[in-house]
């Protein structure tokens, strides 16, 4: 303390003003609840570090030089792994003849302005290697000490999944290695897509014969139509489950996609396919591997490329053009960036989920960090940025729509509240669902995903249609890859008929009409105080396209959104724990009433928190509402033997959402490995709880909590007559009182049916033809 003192004596009055300017900033920062939307994180005691990205970030110094999103790896996950390149993106004052200058003063080349990114530009060290283990720090210094420079940072490839096809060997996937110009066949793939199973397309035949088929099957004459059971219902016995997303009735009312736009996120899209061609947006299309505008994939070996225009394909596919199947919106207006067949870094990701922000309604991206079940990555500065400004800017202010695959790392225990894109209160986390009803061997469990649709499952279930590369068709497209896609194709019908919703309508839509009935066998089904049921496999449940677009139509908009910080009460932070006795932290919150950033009723709730232990993926986190909801924050992940902890990580959830917020909160960490009977110890060095949400309440909810449709899906008693497949109204817009699911024409029944009898109808509901809901 001494020497502390002795040192102010010494400080310039000036500069002592200063410090105590920069000391009270903290204090209000703390008591006001200032907080920076943006990283949707908390300010108290510098937390943000990680996670802020306002314009004001770049001002900060050049210990954030290191800040890729890469936080929790171990650093022998990167040895032997060149994944620093020879690009340098720099903020600099003066415009573009200033950062001429400056790049030839210290021996670099400039390659242009970062796209959408005011005074960011990039610029490359031609005699620097192309990739590196180690960080040039020298050279990140270099350009920070310049006067000239607001902010600097050497580029990083990340890998990168595609959430698609699942290799047995993962490593295949991510490669990050030298790239050579002259084997372009072995260009490195660095993200890995989210799909899963076989990649060559394989014609399976469907589930069940259609020799009867449903009316819905001579909707369309497109060759795959017949075998796309996900989009309209092609059960032949009464006595199935229903399959479908309840699509064919948004139809029914004219919505089509039309004047909305989609982009892909991916690694290209065949812009040239007989499917795609006439919904094909250049204006909304680029490459930013080869930065040119042409968004084709680049062909090689098999199908490895096709994963962006299969994804396309689910959502854009031309209707009743006799070529593969039809898209969820055949008529919405598609666009593909080429961003994963080469180094993805914190720049070129940026730039591509905001590329033509002032057209784009939807991004849909199935892809992100290793579902390896040891990484724990988010989004880096750049990405945390651009989110932010696509929800705030895009589409005119109501917010761009991102629609992200919740990850395929089920089989070796991943858990999707370790991926920082799939996490975040600006995307749309979509799982998967199999035919059956069942969640997929593939599937990551974790409270942030919103809701699923259904993709592949077990080897013998049914897989997704699509386009694929060189002009063909597969029936092949599996992974929450494929799930992804058609939410965005739901969500566009929605935009169509409502173009006036929110990046956040998007989302209370789909805690108010997803379906429970489908999914009600599984396990871990909990109803919290609101009256939402919830589950960490499947959010809200199964997206059902006809409610979600019929709710949208006379949709009002949320309240506007508040978010209330509230650090731990806890004198003795950190909290100690052992594996033999777990740790506990308290949180009081009043909800911030009677201020500006008053939540009273939740939306995402967030727990930042600075976790020491030496085995992270033993540990179990958990938070329990003052409602008594219990959310599991994390689960054991077996293959997570990382010392780091978790480093002022974000963990989401949306189970307690609708919750009052006022109360007591508390954060439970366990180790519930039981595997070492000598004792491990940890700390909570600190946590910070972040309540997102309404001080009143949304106009939907003023009727009362949320009535479940229990017919939904329901099985029929009578199996006996399998030509009453062909009527059922199942494809048909629920009325009021949600009862229809199971009604059948009368008309139609006598008609298909000479010897119809009236024992026929014992049991079953009748559909009502006066009714003003009675799509036909």
């Amino acid at each position: 303390m001494n020497f502390i003192q002795l040192n102010v004596v010494f400080v310039p009055n000036i500069m002592w003003q200063f410090i105590l300017l920069l000391l009270f900033a903290d204090l209000v920062s703390v008591h006001c609840h200032i907080y920076d939307e943006a990283g949707s994180v908390s300010l108290i005691d510098k937390i943000d570090r990680y996670h802020r990205s306002t314009d004001n970030e770049f001002n900060d110094d050049v210990n954030l030089f290191d800040d890729h999103g890469h936080t929790g790896h171990d650093d022998e996950n990167l040895i032997g792994t060149s994944r620093y390149t020879n690009e340098w993106v720099v903020k600099i004052t003066g415009g573009a003849g200033s950062a001429a200058k400056l790049a030839e003063e210290m021996g670099f080349e400039i390659n242009g302005q970062v796209p959408n990114f005011p005074d960011l530009y990039r610029l490359h060290k031609s005699d620097h290697p192309r990739r590196g283990r180690a960080h040039s720090s020298h050279l990140s210094r270099q350009l920070a000490a310049d006067v000239r420079v607001m902010w600097a940072e050497q580029q990083f490839a990340k890998r990168r999944q595609k959430r698609g096809y699942i290799a047995a060997d993962y490593r295949l996937f991510e490669t990050a290695v030298e790239e050579s110009p002259t084997a372009e066949e072995d260009r490195p793939l660095v993200r890995v897509k989210r799909k899963s199973e076989q990649d060559e397309p394989h014609i399976r035949p469907k589930r069940y014969d259609l020799e009867t088929p449903s009316k819905s099957s001579h909707r369309f004459n497109d060759e795959l139509w017949d075998h796309q059971w996900y989009m309209h219902d092609t059960r032949t016995k009464a006595d199935l489950p229903r399959l479908d997303l309840n699509i064919l009735p948004v139809y029914d009312m004219g919505y089509t996609g039309r004047g909305v736009t989609v982009v892909v996120l991916d690694d290209g899209l065949e812009i040239t396919h007989t499917d795609i061609r006439n919904n094909y947006n250049s204006k909304i299309s680029f490459d930013m591997n080869d930065d040119d505008a042409d968004p084709t994939p680049r062909y090689g070996r098999g199908f490895f490329n096709s994963h962006g225009t299969r994804c396309a394909g689910e959502i854009a596919m031309e209707a009743n053009n006799a070529k593969c199947g039809v898209g969820v919106a055949f008529n919405v207006s598609i666009g593909g960036v080429r961003m994963l067949d080469g180094p993805v870094s914190d720049r070129v990701e940026a730039s591509s989920l905001i590329y033509a922000l002032d057209l784009v309604d939807i991004y849909s991206a199935s892809w992100g960090p290793s579902d390896d079940g040891k990484t724990v990555e988010g989004p880096g500065k750049l990405v945390r940025q651009a989110l932010y400004r696509g929800v705030k800017e895009g589409r005119k202010g109501k917010g761009a729509i991102y629609i992200w695959a919740s990850g395929n790392g089920g089989r070796v225990k991943d858990n999707c509240n370790c991926d920082g894109y799939v996490s975040s209160i600006y995307t749309l986390s979509i799982g998967s669902v199999s035919e059956q009803g069942d969640f997929p061997w593939y599937g990551e469990q974790c409270p942030s995903t919103m809701a699923v649709t259904y993709s592949s499952g077990a080897y013998t279930d049914q897989k997704i249609a699509t386009v694929d590369l060189n002009d063909t068709c597969t029936m092949d497209h599996t992974g929450t890859s494929a799930a992804a896609p058609l939410a965005s194709g739901i969500v566009a019908l929605a935009l169509e008929a409502n173009p006036n919703l929110t990046w956040r309508d998007v989302q209370h839509l789909v805690t108010w009409t997803s379906e429970y009935r489908p999914l009600k066998d599984n396990i871990d089904w909990q109803e919290n105080s609101a009256g939402f049921r919830v589950n960490p496999r499947f959010g809200f449940g199964l997206m059902n396209a006809a409610k979600y677009v019929q709710m949208a139509i006379n949709w009002t908009s949320v309240p506007e959104k508040s978010i209330c910080l509230t650090p731990s009460f806890n004198d003795s932070l950190p909290v100690l724990f052992t594996n033999k006795e777990w740790g506990i932290v308290e949180f009081e919150t009043d909800g911030c009433s009677g201020t500006s950033d008053e939540v009273n009723y939740l939306e995402h709730v967030e727990v930042i928190a600075n976790i020491e232990y030496p085995i992270r993926g033993q540990l179990e986190i958990d938070l329990i509402s003052p409602s008594g909801t219990t959310t599991q924050l994390m689960k054991q992940r077996p293959k997570d033997k990382s010392k780091l902890g978790y480093v002022n990580w974000p963990f989401m959830s949306v189970h307690t959402w609708g919750e009052m917020s006022k109360g007591r909160w508390k954060l439970i960490v366990t180790d519930v490995s039981g595997q070492n009977s000598s004792l491990l110890s940890g700390r909570i060095v600190n946590a910070t709880l972040v309540l997102h949400g309404t001080s009143a309440m949304p106009e939907y909810r003023k009727n009362g909590a949320r009535i479940y449709d229990d017919a939904f899906n329901q099985l029929f008693s009578s199996p006996s007559h399998p030509h009453k497949m062909a009527t059922m109204k199942s494809n048909r817009l629920m009325d009021d009182d949600e009862d229809r699911a199971s009604a059948v024409d009368i008309n139609q029944l006598r008609s298909e049916n000479p010897n119809f009898s009236w024992k026929d109808l014992i049991g079953l509901k009748l559909t009502r033809h006066s009714s003003s809901n009675d799509y036909n």
